[in-house]
């Protein structure tokens, strides 16, 4: 899969503590910047292995991270800022997705992103630059 590209020292970091939230969040945004990277890329597979990693990876790092701030255990403190950031870069993941995937014939199913994750996401953090920026560009679209 794609996840095998990335360098060893998130392989080892994830096999040593598979529940670190934040090494999967740094995969997620890594994923994140190769399918800016790949709007033209014309090889099927790997653009459907990177977007099934991309969203694995983020929903991995919300899910635990999110877990983790909620129900904190031995010490593990998680901040606001990194939930919300894992929310909204889980929402981009699957807006690039959804794009991606239209110029494709008979695409695989799509995980459509869900606004709310979007609006938790500021609330948890008002000042997190990519969820506003997101929110901007579909108020826009709706005006």
């Amino acid at each position: 899969t794609a996840l095998k590209k990335y360098n060893n020292n998130y392989q080892v970091a994830l096999m040593n503590n598979p529940n670190d939230g934040i090494t999967w969040l740094k995969v997620a945004r890594s994923l994140a910047k190769d399918l800016i990277k790949m709007k033209d890329v014309k090889k099927r597979r790997l653009v459907l292995q990177t977007i099934d990693s991309a969203i694995l990876a983020s929903e991995r790092a919300v899910r635990i991270l999110y877990d983790q701030y909620r129900n904190p255990l031995g010490g593990d403190v998680v901040r606001a800022e990194d939930v919300s950031e894992s929310l909204a870069l889980a929402y981009c993941i699957k807006v690039a997705q959804e794009e991606l995937l239209s110029t494709i014939k008979k695409p695989p199913q799509i995980i459509k992103p869900d606004p709310y994750d979007l609006q938790l996401a500021l609330m948890m953090c008002p000042t997190n630059y990519l969820a506003r920026e997101i929110l901007a560009k579909h108020s826009s679209k709706e005006d």
